[in-house]
């Protein structure tokens, strides 16, 4: 089993925000072998690049998991991209403190 994890630049220095795709299983095998989760999309500019990202590196347009940790604007709004343009298995939400 292995795992890739990308951390997308998002924003530039104290304006920066988080954006991270991942997957872990067999890599190498079928899709259905893998599981793919979106951590956080950085700003809504940022969700086209990583719907890309997605699609390029991990070749599919399915999500299993989209977590956002909170609701910021540099942490949530790119998955509003990803919830419209990929299929999405499960969306898991954080806590306002």
């Amino acid at each position: 089993m292995g795992y890739e994890i990308d951390f997308l630049p998002v924003g530039a220095k104290s304006k920066s925000g988080d954006a991270i795709a991942l997957r872990y299983g067999n890599l190498y095998g079928h899709r259905s072998e893998q599981t793919v989760i979106v951590i956080d999309g950085g700003y809504v500019d940022n969700g086209p690049e990583l719907v890309n990202h997605i699609q390029t590196h991990f070749q599919t347009d399915r999500v299993d998991f989209v977590v956002s940790t909170h609701p910021e604007q540099d942490h949530m709004g790119g998955l509003k991209t990803v919830l419209e343009e990929m299929t999405v298995g499960h969306l898991l939400k954080g806590l306002s403190i």
